[in-house]
């Protein structure tokens, strides 16, 4: 039985983001673009990258990191 349940994405619809703050504790969406129409276009640069590269980017700190949280009334929509 966990704690508590965070869902954390880089990009969504607010409309998924308010969808999902009615069923876990907490949620963390760094853009929600509107319109929001793919989530490649928050991104720089969408290209894939490899099992190596995610290794090495989980392996290393990210001391001082910000990190955004927006907290949704429990009003619908």
């Amino acid at each position: 039985e966990p704690a508590e349940i965070v869902v954390a994405v880089p990009a969504a619809p607010e409309s998924t983001c308010r969808e999902f703050a009615g069923l876990v504790d907490d949620v963390v969406c760094a853009s929600m673009p509107t319109p929001f129409l793919a989530v490649g276009e928050s991104f720089w640069d969408f290209r894939q990258v490899s099992d190596d590269e995610v290794r090495e980017l989980l392996a290393t700190p990210t001391v001082g990191m910000a990190t955004a949280r927006i907290r949704f009334a429990e009003t619908p929509a």
